[in-house]
């Protein structure tokens, strides 16, 4: 997955911050036994069209994706949700 940032020609259109940061949230099918991805199988109903709900959450595809940020400073968080199906409830500590 990625995502295009289209940045305005107007330097000032944005705020100012002092980092930026890009986060493709996305969800896998993973075997919770093998930890391996579970392939689509034609034998079974699957509802492919309509997208499947993965059981284990990604953010870059990491499990545990973790930043560290400085105090008094302005981030700018650019964040796409790349899952087929799964809407997010999304929040910072």
């Amino acid at each position: 997955y990625g995502a295009i940032i289209v940045e305005p020609k107007d330097k000032s259109y944005w705020p100012s911050s002092d980092q930026s940061n890009t986060l493709i949230l996305s969800d896998a099918l993973t075997n919770p036994e093998t930890g391996l991805l579970v392939p689509f199988n034609k034998n079974k109903a699957d509802h492919k069209l309509m997208g499947r709900y993965g059981n284990t959450l990604l953010i870059n595809g990491k499990t545990n994706w973790q930043t560290e940020l400085k105090a008094n400073t302005v981030q700018r968080f650019f964040v796409a949700n790349a899952s087929s199906a799964r809407p997010y409830r999304f929040a910072f500590e």
